[in-house]
Order: C-alpha cells, then structure tokens, then sequence
C-alpha cells in the first residue's frame, strides 16, 4: 500500500506563525498604550502521511505523522526574491517548531508571507 505525503501545514493549516507581542493591539483613544514593537516568530506544526483511500481530499483519517522529515521556510520579498531560508526537522511523533532567528520583514505591505514546503 503506497501513501501520498502531505505536509499538513500546506494543505490542513496545522502550521502557524506567531510572533509575540506582535499582533495587532486594540488601541483606546487618550490611552497611554505602547504597542509591543515584536518578539521572537516562529513555526509551528504537524507533517503527515495522507491514507490512500482519502487521495485528493482533506481528510486525516487514517493518516499517520512522519518523523525525522525535513519542513523548510521560505520568505520571498515583493520583487519575489528569496530572503529567508531554514530547514526544520520533526520529531519522533511528526511535530516541529522553529524559531525564524535572522528574520526581518522590510516592508509589512510588499513583503510577501513564508511559505513552507517539504
């Protein structure tokens, strides 16, 4: 029986990036509030062999995680232009979590989000 593998955060969202202090904070008029200025950002998430009987759809029933599998971030700027590169490995039960040291996004508008692939 041949499986189809899937990395869950491309196709299930099970990968997500946070940074902390980072989101975007309700603000009150005359309020002496500072908004966080970032924190460390980081990766998230599961990578899982799909069953072959569910091939094409979004289910996990069936599925089983794969450990020692290598998720890579990829960061491309607006002119598509590769800026931050990391590989991430998962552990005995098929998770991982990864901080992007080094990241810096230039422009929050133009600067196009990470994406993930295995």
């Amino acid at each position: 029986m041949t499986s189809t593998i899937l990395l869950a955060a491309a196709t299930f969202a099970t990968v997500f990036f946070f940074s902390c202090g980072a989101a975007h904070p309700t603000t009150h008029v005359g309020s002496n509030y500072t908004a966080p200025t970032g924190g460390p950002i980081a990766v998230v998430g599961m990578v899982y062999c799909q069953n072959c009987k569910h091939h094409g759809s979004w289910s996990l029933a069936g599925a089983e995680t794969i450990a020692a599998a290598k998720v890579s971030v990829i960061c491309r700027n607006y002119k598509n232009r590769v800026t931050y590169y990391k590989t991430f490995e998962t552990d005995l039960y098929g998770y991982f979590y990864g901080e992007l040291k080094g990241f810096k996004m230039v422009h929050p508008v133009l600067d196009h989000p990470c994406t993930d692939a295995m």
